[in-house]
């Protein structure tokens, strides 16, 4: 019973620094003096995410996914067991800084994910995929970003249309 007594004043604490000191912080910074984003992403491929802005419009996005056992296991393209999997995609982001308020952007992108099965062993362990990702990234602060996408993706060997799908936050350190 104490600890519930403890916690709910230490969140307001929290709550209200965060608050205060986001006051003369500005959103639209992200992208513009905040430029490397590091975060997690959960979803086909869970792992870490990793955003970098060569303009405030335009950014590249990298993650490592790692095989969380029988999570989003497809046996044609996905198998269960040890895998990873990186993506690199470029992004747009259309319209961000002229219509919207700064603190949500939509975007598209072209990329590729390879995935690696059985750690350490061949390229015949690989499986490639082209992808063009769609999604909304809301920035919060000037050092927060959450983000939920969608990509449709074309698998190689075998050929496989499939969806993948992930959210995540990053928080802007660089």
């Amino acid at each position: 019973m104490t600890s519930r007594r403890l916690v709910s004043p230490i969140a307001v604490a929290v709550i209200a620094v965060a608050m205060a000191a986001s006051s003369s912080a500005r959103a639209d910074d992200i992208g513009v003096s905040r430029r490397v984003g590091l975060g997690v992403a959960a979803g086909m491929a869970p792992g870490f995410s990793a955003k970098a802005w060569v303009s405030p419009r335009n950014a590249v996005d990298m993650g490592l996914g790692i095989g969380l056992g029988d999570f989003a296991c497809n046996p044609r393209f996905n198998p269960c067991g040890e895998r990873m999997s990186f993506n690199l995609d470029y992004l747009v982001h259309p319209g961000r800084g002229s219509y919207n308020p700064g603190w949500i952007a939509w975007h598209v992108g072209l990329g590729a994910r390879v995935w690696f099965y059985q750690y350490g062993q061949t390229v015949e362990t690989m499986r490639f995929a082209a992808r063009v990702p769609i999604g909304i990234d809301l920035m919060w602060f000037d050092f927060l970003e959450t983000f939920a996408e969608v990509a449709p993706s074309l698998g190689f060997s075998p050929t496989l249309a499939f969806l993948e799908g992930s959210i995540g936050a990053r928080i802007y350190v660089f």
